[in-house]
């Protein structure tokens, strides 16, 4: 019977909240795996080690593993993992990208559409919300001070509005 020292898992980042990133990695068995190293670039070609995690060494049952880059940079950042097993050989995970960590590059949403008696509005945070009808006439004009906003349009009549954004 023929081990090999990694069962095909699989690698994944995301963004977290407050600049970090997230890197999650995990295995289905292991078998002489010494430990995992997280590397970071930002151009997706140059990598530069942030994290050692030690490995199980041998498990015959799925394993996960995180990290977070707690200072990811304001861009889109490439993350990999390379495996070393417990004889030194080494092998790379695929690339993984997580784009620009910036609360305001995230796009407002709405819903729902239509909004009968009121629509719910997230990720609009420090922007300029504005709702005319196609004639231009301002219903709405405000700034939005938190993430998250419930805007009642039951006293509209009904039709076609337009909710602008403005940074």
């Amino acid at each position: 019977m023929l081990f090999l020292p990694v069962g095909l898992g699989e690698v994944s980042a995301q963004a977290e909240t407050e600049g970090k990133n997230a890197i999650q990695r995990n295995t289905l068995c292991e078998s002489a795996t010494s430990h995992f190293v997280v590397e970071r670039s930002l151009d997706g070609h140059f990598f530069k080690a942030i994290e050692s995690i030690d490995a199980a060494g041998y498990a015959f049952t799925p394993q996960y593993y995180n990290v977070i880059d707690p200072t990811s940079p304001n861009t889109i950042v490439y993350y990999r993992i390379l495996q070393v097993d417990l004889d030194g050989t080494s092998s790379l995970s695929p690339m993984v990208a997580v784009p620009k960590n910036d609360p305001l590059s995230a796009k407002p949403s709405v819903y729902p559409n239509p909004g009968t008696e009121e629509v719910r509005i997230e990720n609009a945070e420090g922007c300029d919300l504005i709702l005319q009808d196609l004639n231009g006439n301002v219903f709405f004009n405000q700034k939005v001070n938190s993430d998250n906003l419930t805007l009642q349009t039951v006293q509209l009549a009904a039709g076609v509005y337009i909710l602008r954004f403005i940074k």
